[in-house]
């Protein structure tokens, strides 16, 4: 039986239950399942990691767990196979495309002129294991999803590159890392509970980057609906608790992780300059897409909020960068030639 991540404490389970299962009408069995699966995994609700659902169906109710592309690379993250994030990107008519699934081989290169989205595609390499390649089709997924096609989600028109690469990723998470092969993700259910963009980047433009969303934490209003369920299990059960008590349970949370990210800021690292996209959003504002790649031979995706510190930048060229991550996503502080 696998290990456990993590355990949540008595009163945190019962927050989970009280603020998650109890209001999808989940059962005491159920939410005690939900835990676990997150304590096995590594999963957070608290923080919007994964979410719980129960729904009709001509069959009876079923339940079912929902997470996002962050949070199947949290779990992989862990695992001592791992060996960096997925090498993806979206195609488009006009691209240059060779791709070779069974042998985890993309030619990728872009057009002079790039029309409508055709997919995207996704490779994640593993130590143990041969690459995983995998193929999204775009029209696929943005007809079942896109309110402007009958669906339910406003994200998918609006940043349907976005989507589409989250899907491919998604697809070769669970591939390579069975663990998670049972979840499925929002991006693929075109819901939006946990994904938006920073308010500094807030565009309306279909071809925006994927690096400018983010997920967000969601207090607030998930604390007025809480619901006053106690659970009568012994192991999940919460002695006094008040409202205020629950709250302070959840801000200690939320804290703790937006300490886990200011200590992974770097101090300023060697990288090679793979390649560099500009362009503007469609509100006008600039901006930089660059993918680099550390000495270990790890590519990343960064993001530049000021233009202008990347504008001297070439393919090739090797600098010192500082970045910071934030909320899974990457941003350049300041970089530094070297001569």
């Amino acid at each position: 039986m696998m290990e456990k991540v993590f355990k949540f404490s008595k009163e945190q389970k019962a927050l989970i239950f009280n603020r998650f299962v109890a209001p999808m009408n989940g059962t005491k069995e159920e939410g005690m399942h939900f835990i676990e699966y997150c304590e096995m995994l590594g999963l957070n609700p608290l923080l919007n990691d994964i979410v719980f659902q129960k729904y009709e169906t001509k069959y009876g109710p079923r339940v079912n767990f929902v997470t996002t592309r962050d949070g199947l690379l949290r779990v992989a993250v862990r695992d001592e196979n791992y060996v960096g994030p997925p090498i993806s990107n979206v195609v488009r008519e006009g691209d240059h495309f060779e791709f070779l699934p069974a042998e985890g081989t993309v030619i990728h290169k872009f057009g002079e002129k790039r029309g409508r989205i055709l997919g995207a595609y996704a490779v994640l390499y593993h130590r143990k294991f041969r690459p995983y390649a995998c193929w999204a089709e775009f029209s696929e997924y943005y007809k079942a999803n896109a309110k402007s096609q009958g669906g339910k989600s406003q994200v998918w028109d609006s940043y349907p590159s976005t989507m589409i690469e989250k899907v491919a990723e998604a697809f070769a998470l669970k591939r390579q890392f069975p663990v998670v092969g049972g979840l499925t993700t929002e991006e693929e259910l075109g819901m939006e509970g946990n994904i938006s963009v920073p308010q500094e980047m807030e565009v309306k433009h279909q071809d925006l980057p994927k690096s400018v969303q983010s997920p967000t934490i969601q207090t607030q209003q998930t604390q007025q609906t809480q619901v006053q369920t106690k659970l009568e299990d012994p192991a999940m059960d919460m002695e006094t608790e008040t409202e205020r008590e629950k709250i302070e349970i959840q801000t200690q949370t939320v804290q703790s992780d937006s300490e886990t990210v200011e200590s992974v800021e770097s101090k300023g690292i060697i990288v090679q300059i793979v390649s560099i996209q500009k362009g503007k959003t469609g509100n006008g504002t600039p901006y930089a897409k660059i993918n680099i790649r550390k000495e270990g031979g790890e590519e990343v995706i960064v993001l530049a909020r000021d233009i202008k510190i990347v504008e001297n930048l070439q393919q090739g060229q090797k600098v010192r960068m500082e970045v910071e991550e934030m909320d899974g996503f990457h941003f350049i502080k300041g970089v530094e030639e070297i001569d």
